[in-house]
């Protein structure tokens, strides 16, 4: 009691100068001790090799994602649209099952890979660029000059991500946040319509989703209940059998093919799949407080 009663004090005392609004946050595992922290929380040692694991996997994704952009600008080299058209797809979704771990990098993802709808002028926007630029001209435009012009411009982003992913490291509870973000995604984008205007990659990608909320499950499991596992992955199961029929020869049927008696299911299903993943602070005893420093307000 001693112990929490002087860990609370030095909380109450902490400051931020640097900021307006500071964070400070307290990480509690388990029976591990209590870790005031201000900025990223410490991940326990129990869970090292979860993150260390996991690392490797967003390591070999961002691999993935470059080697798929280099294929992609050779084959506009060679003027070949249609093979540049399947690099692109293959590219961003090694992209999509690691995105909400991009957002740990920054604002890289916004730089990335936001859609023409975030900009005032859309697709004129100059600041428009990145994944969805490159869809543009190759779906849309099929103009091959724009198309590598904007990929070797992604490629030196990718490449940087490489480099950062190399030294950087996770913290637990921003792998544990990343689930059910998944899962948020596949509701707020992919069903949606907003991510892919112009190849209607939309429902391959809700399986990259979900390829993503795997690896994170696959790394936890050891720290996790087997029902919790059992009911997350029945869940997976039953959104990939609801996608089966759209599924051609490996290519997925564009997303206004989706019934709207399917897109209701697909919402049902991938909303039980936030919620049952939103336990997971609970289940791996992780809580988060954040406490704003009054002084510093407007």
């Amino acid at each position: 009691m001693r112990t929490l009663l002087i860990s609370l004090a030095l909380l109450a005392t902490l400051t931020v100068t640097h900021a307006k609004v500071g964070r400070q946050a307290i990480l509690q595992s388990g029976d591990a001790p209590i870790i005031i922290a201000l900025g990223d929380i410490p991940t326990p040692e129990a869970y090292q090799t979860a993150i260390d694991d996991y690392m490797v996997f967003v390591r070999a994704r961002l691999e993935t994602v470059v080697m798929d952009l280099k294929a992609l600008s050779a084959a506009l080299e060679n003027n070949d649209l249609n093979r540049a058209q399947k690099a692109y797809l293959s590219a961003h979704y090694a992209y999509e099952t690691i995105r909400p771990i991009i957002l740990v990098f920054g604002n890289m993802d916004r730089m990335i890979n936001s859609p023409a709808s975030a900009y005032l002028l859309q697709e004129n926007d100059p600041n428009f660029k990145g994944f969805h630029a490159v869809e543009y001209a190759l779906f849309h435009q099929h103009d091959v000059h724009d198309a590598l012009r904007e990929n070797q411009r992604l490629l030196k982003y990718l490449r940087d991500l490489v480099k950062r992913a190399e030294i950087e490291t996770l913290f637990l509870p921003k792998l544990v946040q990343s689930a059910p973000d998944f899962a948020e995604h596949i509701l707020e984008n992919k069903l949606s319509g907003r991510d892919h205007y112009y190849s209607g990659a939309d429902l391959s990608e809700i399986n990259a989703n979900l390829e993503g909320i795997t690896a994170i499950l696959t790394v936890l499991k050891p720290h996790l209940d087997d029902a919790f596992v059992a009911s997350v992955e029945d869940n997976i199961h039953a959104i990939e059998q609801q996608l089966l029929p759209y599924d051609q020869a490996g290519t997925y049927l564009p997303l206004d093919q989706l019934t709207q008696t399917d897109r209701q299911h697909l919402y049902g299903l991938t909303s039980q799949l936030a919620e049952t993943l939103a336990q997971l602070r609970g289940l791996l005893a992780i809580e988060v407080y954040h406490s704003f420093d009054s002084k510093e307000m407007p």
